[in-house]
C-alpha cells in the first residue's frame, strides 16, 4: 500500500570539474545539487546515511579511485545494488552533469528510432543510453523500484547553463573542432543564450522505452537544462524546484504520485520564464519514494485525527464514505515521522485504536494500545487491519494446471488490508455475497454479482495468462468501489429543489448523444450545495460537475444553475458497440447538500482491456469541509445500436426523486 515504507537507497552522482586546466568545460552547481538532495534524503525521508553512494567531483578535486564519479565507478555502483537491497526496496538515482549526443553505437537497435546515442559525460568515459538502460531494467527485474533523476541535458542539446550567464556549459561546444565530429548538435539549439529552437522535432530516444521505473529529466529533447543561482548557491534548475516542490508536499497526508509532482513542477519553470520544461517518463499513477500505485492506496488507509476526545477515543477525518468499518484498527504516528503521506521504516505509533462508530464522513475510534494523551489535531492514522471486507465466492471447476495461480489469488486475500475476502470452500453457504466468480477449467474468470448475474462488458481476466491473478484481483476490488457508489442512496431528508434532465436543444453532431439538466434551489432561506457524478458503463466514476475535482457548488436560494452532459462509447465497449443488439448505460447522480461537501473521492478511472489500472484512482481529495447528509436523484441514459442507428433514450429509476 501507498502508506507503506520499503527501506530506501540512494546512489547521487554530481560532477562540476571536467577539467584541472580549462575552467570553462567545468560546471557550477552539480556538487551542490548532491549535497541538497543528500540533505533531503536524510533529513526529510528519514534515509540512512549509509544507504547512500555519493559520487562526486567538485573544482579543484583530484581522482579518487572509490568515490569520483567515473564511468567504472558510476557503472560499479548501480550493479552492486542488488547486492545491498532486497527485493521491494527504493531507489533513488541523481546525476547532476554534462549530457550529450553523439552518432550511435547501436545502429542495429535503433534503426527504426534515432541515429543518435544519449551519454551521460562521467569523467573518463561516458555511459551511453542503451547501457544505462539496460542496468536500470536489470535494476527493476530484481524487484527494485526506481526514481532516476537526470539533471543534464539528456537529447538534442547537451548544455547545462545559467540563465544569468553566457557561458555555454555543453561539452560539445567546448571540445576542439575534431572532437566536435563525434558529437551531432547540428540540430540542437545553436545560440550562446540557450535559445530554444522551437522548431526542432524530439526524436525517439533509447531511454523513451518501456520501464518499470518513473525517469525524471530535467529538459524536453530540444530545450538546453539550466542553472540558477539562489542566494550564494548555484543549483541545477530541475534539482532546486524538484526539492522545493517535495518540501511543499512534506505535510500531504496523502501519499503523492509522480503525476501530481509533475504538475507542480510545470508552473514553476513557466512562471519564472526558464526555457526549459521537464520531463517524466514511467508510470504516473506510482507513489513518489513509494512502492505502490495510487490505485493500491484506497480510500481509508490513511487519514488523520480530527479531534482528541479524550483519553480513551479520538475522531478520525474519514468515514463511510471512505470505507472505514467498525473494527478497523489504525495506528497512529507524530507528524515527524511522516512525510509525503508515507511513514518512516523505523516510526513507532504511539497508539494503535480501534473504530467503534462510524458515520458518513467521520469515524470514532478507541485506544486499545498506547496512549491518547499526547495525540493532537493532524496527525496521521494509518489502517493496520480491516474488518469488513466484500465476500468473494470463488467457483474453480478443477484443473492442477492452475494450482500455483490459484495459491497465489488464496494468499493474496490473507492481506490484512485487502478489501476482499475470498472463499474458496464451496461447501461453505454465504447467503449474500458480495460477488461471485467462476473459473473455469483453462482458467477463465466470470464475475458475476450476488444475484449470479454476469457485469457485462466487463474485460477478461485469466489466470493462466501473465499477471491473471492481479488482474482479477484488481477487478474485484475496481467493481466493489464502484458498486458502493451505485449502491449510494439517500442520508438526509428531501431539500425543497427543481430538477430537470432531458436532450439537449442543440446537440454537437460529434457525440453519440447530448443531454442537459437544470437545477433550482427552491429552498425559501439556505443555500444548496450540488455536485454530479457519472457512473460509466466501463466502470468508472467521474465528477462531471463542478470540474477539477472541485468541492460542490454553491447554489443560493432561488438560483437555477445547468450543465450538458455528452455521452461518447468508451474505449473497453468500443469493439462490441458495431454489433447489433450492443446496449449500455450511463448513470448520472446529483447530490444535494446542505454545507460545502467534495465527492471527488469517489473518482475511479474506466476498466480498459488490460484490465491492470493504467491510470489509477484518482485519489482522495482533502479533507472534507464538515459532514453533510446528501439526498441523491439519479438518471439513467441508455444507448443502443440496432444494426443501422444509435438510440439512446432517458429513464428515472426512481421517478419520485426526480
Amino acid at each position: 500500500m501507498g502508506g507503506d515504507i520499503s527501506t530506501r537507497w540512494a546512489v547521487l552522482i554530481g560532477i562540476d570539474r571536467y577539467s584541472a586546466t580549462e575552467m570553462k568545460r567545468n560546471l557550477d552547481g552539480c556538487v551542490a545539487d548532491v549535497q541538497e538532495t543528500k540533505s533531503f534524503l536524510e533529513n526529510c525521508l528519514a534515509v540512512p546515511p549509509n544507504n547512500i553512494d555519493i559520487l562526486t567531483a567538485a573544482v579543484g578535486d583530484g581522482l579518487n579511485s572509490q568515490l569520483s564519479p567515473t564511468r567504472t565507478n558510476v557503472l560499479k555502483t548501480l550493479k552492486n545494488l542488488p547486492r545491498k537491497a532486497k527485493p521491494g526496496d527504493f531507489v533513488y538515482i541523481h546525476y547532476s552533469g554534462h549530457g550529450d549526443r553523439r552518432r550511435t553505437e547501436n545502429a542495429d537497435l535503433k534503426k527504426n528510432t534515432t541515429l543518435h546515442d544519449e551519454v551521460l559525460c562521467t569523467l573518463e568515459e561516458d555511459i551511453g543510453d542503451v547501457e544505462l538502460g539496460d542496468i536500470l531494467d536489470y535494476l527493476a527485474e530484481m524487484g527494485l523500484f526506481l526514481c532516476v533523476v537526470l539533471d543534464c541535458c539528456h537529447a538534442g542539446s547537451a548544455t547545462r547553463h545559467r540563465a544569468d550567464s553566457d557561458k555555454i556549459r555543453c561539452r560539445s561546444t567546448m571540445e576542439s573542432p575534431e572532437s566536435r565530429e563525434e558529437s551531432t548538435h547540428d540540430d540542437a539549439p545553436g545560440t550562446r543564450g540557450g535559445q530554444r529552437n522551437m522548431s526542432a522535432i524530439e526524436s525517439y530516444s533509447w531511454l523513451n522505452r518501456p520501464r518499470r521505473y518513473n525517469l525524471i529529466a530535467a529538459c524536453q529533447s530540444y530545450e538546453d537544462a539550466q542553472e540558477i543561482t539562489t542566494g550564494s548557491r548555484t543549483h541545477g534548475a530541475l534539482t532546486y524546484h524538484l526539492i522545493e516542490s517535495l518540501r511543499s508536499f512534506g505535510a500531504s497526508k496523502i501519499p503523492v504520485t509522480y503525476e501530481s509532482l509533475h504538475q507542480t513542477l510545470e508552473p514553476k519553470f513557466q512562471s519564472l520564464r526558464l526555457r526549459q520544461q521537464p520531463l517524466h517518463l514511467g508510470d504516473k499513477t506510482r507513489i513518489v519514494f513509494g512502492t505502490a500505485l495510487s490505485n493500491e492506496t484506497p480510500p481509508g488507509l490513511l487519514t488523520s485525527v480530527s479531534n482528541n476526545n479524550n483519553s480513551e477515543t479520538v475522531t478520525l477525518v474519514d468515514g463511510g464514505v471512505s470505507h472505514v468499518g467498525v473494527g478497523d484498527c489504525f495506528e497512529i504516528y507524530r507528524p515527524r515521522h511522516v512525510y509525503l503521506g508515507l511513514v518512516h521504516g523505523k516510526a513507532v505509533s504511539v497508539a494503535r485504536v480501534r473504530v467503534t462508530e462510524v458515520k458518513d464522513f467521520e469515524s470514532t475510534a478507541e485506544v486499545y494500545y498506547g496512549s491518547l494523551r499526547d495525540v493532537q489535531v493532524g496527525w496521521l492514522a494509518k489502517m493496520s487491519h480491516r474488518a469488513q471486507r466484500c465476500d468473494v465466492n470463488v467457483w474453480h471447476h478443477g484443473g492442477r494446471a492452475l494450482g500455483k495461480a490459484m495459491t497465489d489469488l488464496a494468499q493474496s486475500s490473507r492481506d490484512p488490508l485487502a478489501p476482499t475476502t475470498l472463499i474458496f470452500d464451496q461447501r461453505r453457504h454465504v447467503p449474500n455475497p458480495d460477488f461471485n466468480v467462476e473459473i473455469t477449467q483453462q482458467g477463465d474468470c466470470r464475475v458475476l454479482d450476488r444475484h449470479w448475474q454476469q457485469h457485462e462488458h466487463l474485460p477478461l481476466a485469466r489466470l493462466s495468462q501473465q499477471f491473471g491473478v492481479e488482474r482479477l484481483t484488481y477487478l474485484i476490488q475496481h467493481l466493489s468501489s464502484y458498486r458502493r457508489v451505485a449502491e449510494m442512496k439517500n442520508s438526509g431528508r428531501r431539500p425543497n429543489f427543481t430538477f430537470h434532465f432531458g436532450p439537449m436543444a442543440n446537440p454537437p453532431s460529434e457525440y453519440l448523444s447530448a443531454w442537459e439538466w437544470t437545477f433550482t434551489n427552491n429552498e425559501p432561506t439556505r443555500v444548496l450545495y450540488v455536485a454530479v457524478l457519472n457512473l460509466s458503463p466501463a466502470y468508472g466514476v467521474c465528477q462531471l460537475y463542478p470540474g477539477q475535482k472541485a468541492d460542490a457548488e454553491l447554489v443560493e436560494r432561488r438560483q437555477t444553475v445547468s450543465d450538458g452532459i455528452a455521452i461518447e462509447i468508451p474505449p473497453l465497449l468500443t469493439p462490441a458497440s458495431s454489433r447489433k443488439g450492443f446496449q449500455m448505460r450511463d448513470v448520472f447522480k446529483l447530490f444535494i447538500t446542505t454545507v460545502p461537501t467534495n465527492f471527488s473521492h469517489y473518482e475511479i478511472h474506466d476498466l480498459t482491456d488490460n484490465v491492470l489500472p493504467s491510470g489509477g484512482r484518482n485519489g482522495k481529495s482533502v479533507s472534507l469541509n464538515t459532514i453533510a447528509p446528501w439526498y441523491v436523484v439519479e438518471a439513467e441514459v441508455i444507448s443502443s445500436f440496432d444494426g443501422v442507428v444509435y438510440h439512446s433514450f432517458l429513464r428515472f429509476p426512481n421517478q419520485a426523486s426526480a
